[in-house]
């Protein structure tokens, strides 16, 4: 053969082909493995597949990272420093307040007492009085109240001076507990408290109330992170009514076609007989073959894992589905578009003569009689389109009288170079008409065959979202499909998760109790630390001050007079004068 062809065109070069090596290391096929076999694997030798989890953390670039840990937020230890300080605090509290309320509680009935007596006084005046009496008791008590014994001091400082020191502690003591206290409330109250709080094993109708109430920081881990869309999801196409329709059932199709003459070659090249048959086997097919595709992307997907780590909303739970639902359906669309265009490309690219003669004739050879060569040349249709340039050329559909008196047009179907891109064309609007259905059974001498008859197809925009002039390209590219029907079901995906536990984070701002205990829990510290300060530093402070009075009388000598000796009196007020000083510095260092 090669030899035959270089003797026709010696001037054709050839080159010398490698030939392809049978070694098991390098190739999974062996040599007498079948070509279909290779292109089902796509011609895929192996997979080589790698993975950089640093180049996925760069990708996720995490804001933050946590963890919980589960604890008691007391120790049996911590119970008992607490409770202790508890203990303290109130005992010390009490012991303070209880006997000055008892106190003040016999005054004011003795007062009341007294007052009912005195039916003039009027009652503002009687609240006056009564308030004025407390205040004037108050303060009474606290300049005179003197917590330190006298041993506290040291032993060379008079009685006295001792006592007076103590009742000035005393003050500093009382002053410095209340800013503490102050400064600890304001801090409790203004310091909001994140607080967590768990449900083990919901159920779905807690977890419904939950999500309710704290959506936005609700969280359930599941116990199972994956599970297979199958168990929470249906999806079920609506196809379009003409693939379930009469039109394309074998029975029909050949009854309509039993009396055409099986040697089509005796139609007209433009006589739609020739094409008949062709096109509803084509549309049988393609109905078929997008209804297997569908069910096959659909298994493909309901059989793929939904991994999750937290249960899902509701609403996100739908908002995710529907959108990998979408991705989904939108892949199946590609891929059989796709592999139609392939199919399409390939018949049109290696220009195989159909056996309709509709896109290539033969013509003779006008050069050479002897030489067994055949020549062709395309079709032109409408528009001077040429089958060789362009697949999709097409020309009206019709029947044509056996004496070609004359034609008569099918309303939507067209003839082409092929009859396959001839169909894609063509529109569904003939089997919509009842006149047109019954066109086709006329020139096909089936009108009387009751078998024949089908019922057309119905025009309603309930029914059916494109319109009848939609080609059959149109609805190829969405596989027939209608309308889709999905059940999402977030109950038994919950049953899929099965979260272990359920919680949520609020924010306490304010808590009277946890702010009572806070401080109570305090006050024993607080005051074992400031009976322990104050009167140190009174200490320290009066020995400062008999130090500077020493050193100022020592240093001028000539100046010196006779001064009395300092009597109690004078010494208590220079000890008061010490006091008010040392409260004055306290409460601006306090303030700063």
């Amino acid at each position: 053969m090669n030899l035959s062809f270089l003797e026709y065109d010696p001037g054709y070069v050839w080159f010398n082909a490698d030939l392809l090596t049978d070694d098991s290391e390098r190739s999974r096929f062996t040599s007498n493995t079948s070509f279909s076999m290779i292109v089902e694997q796509m011609m895929i030798e192996r997979w080589n597949s790698s993975y950089s989890f640093e180049h996925y953390y760069h990708a996720c670039a995490p804001i933050y990272c946590s963890y919980s840990v589960t604890e008691r937020t007391k120790t049996f230890l911590g119970v008992i420093i607490t409770l202790i300080s508890i203990i303290g605090g109130l005992t010390i509290v009490l012991r303070l307040i209880t006997a000055q309320l008892v106190e003040l509680v016999f005054k004011v009935l003795e007062r009341k007492v007294k007052n009912q007596q005195q039916d003039r006084v009027h009652l503002l005046d009687r609240i006056k009085i009564n308030l004025r009496t407390l205040i004037t008791f108050l303060f009474t008590t606290l300049m005179n109240m003197n917590m330190f014994p006298l041993r506290t001091f040291s032993s060379h400082i008079e009685r006295t001076k001792a006592k007076y020191l103590g009742q000035l502690a005393t003050r500093l003591y009382i002053l410095l507990l209340i800013i503490s206290f102050v400064i600890l409330t304001i801090y409790t109250i203004i310091q909001p408290r994140i607080l967590t709080k768990t449900y083990d094993k919901p159920s779905l109708n807690m977890y419904h109330r939950l999500l309710l109430n704290h959506e936005d920081t609700l969280q359930c881990p599941c116990s199972s992170i994956s599970s297979t869309y199958d168990q929470f999801i249906t999806i079920e196409p609506i196809f379009h009514q003409v693939c379930s329709s009469s039109f394309v059932a074998d029975q029909w199709r050949m009854n309509v076609t039993a009396k055409l003459v099986l040697d089509l070659s005796i139609y007209s090249n433009k006589d739609y007989r020739r094409f008949l048959s062709a096109h509803l086997q084509l549309l049988k097919g393609l109905c078929e073959l997008a209804n297997q595709s569908m069910d096959d992307s659909i298994n493909q997907f309901l059989s793929s894992f939904f991994v999750t780590i937290q249960l899902q909303s509701p609403t996100n739970f739908q908002d995710r589905i529907n959108l990998i639902i979408e991705q989904s359906k939108s892949n199946a669309l590609k891929t059989f578009t796709r592999l139609l265009s392939l199919l399409r490309a390939a018949n049109h690219g290696n220009a195989i003569i159909t056996a309709y003669g509709t896109n290539f004739e033969y013509i003779p050879s006008w050069y050479d009689s002897d030489v067994s060569t055949l020549i062709t040349q395309p079709i032109i249709y409408d528009n001077n389109c040429s089958c060789a340039l362009n697949a999709s050329c097409t020309t009206q559909a019709v029947f044509i009288k056996s004496d070609l008196s004359l034609t008569v047009s099918i309303n939507g179907f067209k003839m082409g170079c092929t009859p396959s891109e001839s169909f894609l064309a063509s529109t569904l609007e003939c089997f919509y008409d009842s006149t047109c259905i019954n066109l086709v059974q006329e020139y096909t001498s089936s009108f009387n065959n009751i078998d024949a008859k089908a019922d057309p197809l119905v025009i309603s925009p309930n029914s059916s979202q494109f319109l009848a002039n939609t080609t059959i390209k149109d609805l190829v590219g969405v596989l027939f499909i209608e309308k889709w029907s999905t059940r999402i079901n977030h109950a038994a995906y919950f049953k899929q998760c099965l979260p272990t536990s359920c919680s949520y984070n609020y924010i306490q701002k304010f808590s009277s109790i946890y702010m009572v205990t806070l401080l109570l829990g305090l006050y024993g510290g607080l005051s074992f630390v400031l009976k322990w300060i104050c009167p140190t530093i009174l200490s320290l402070v009066y020995k400062l001050y008999r130090l500077y009075k020493t050193r100022k009388n020592v240093i001028a000598p000539t100046l010196a007079i006779d001064i009395p000796a300092m009597n109690s009196t004078h010494e208590g007020s220079a000890i008061r004068h010490v006091g008010h000083w040392y409260l004055l510095c306290s409460i601006y260092s306090f303030l700063l």
